[in-house]
């Protein structure tokens, strides 16, 4: 068992490391009161089932779902010389392999 399995609480930044995330979106996350931080004088903490919490709380990415452009590259192929996605009748509702 690693000492961050044994930690009670983490500051901004190793909650940053720990959940993957960056030392700004831990703080942003604090500031739009998605994570709950307590203070202990100057310092800032977040409690591990806090953050575990938050983590959980991240939509769950459905593999099946994709860009646009993923779409149109699994049925097609590649863009196929297009300049932007725009010019692809994907986002129109006119390509029927893509729809």
């Amino acid at each position: 068992m690693s000492n961050i399995d044994q930690q009670l609480a983490f500051t901004p930044d190793e909650a940053g490391v720990v959940s993957g995330r960056s030392r700004s979106r831990v703080y942003l996350a604090i500031k739009n009161r998605e994570l709950v931080a307590r203070k202990d004088g100057r310092a800032t903490i977040i409690e591990r089932e806090e953050l575990l919490r938050w983590i959980k709380s991240f939509p769950v990415r459905d593999p099946a779902a994709g860009s646009a452009w993923s779409r149109h590259r699994r049925l097609h192929g590649s863009k196929r010389g297009l300049e932007s996605l725009s010019e692809c009748a994907t986002l129109r509702g006119e390509c029927l392999r893509c729809v």
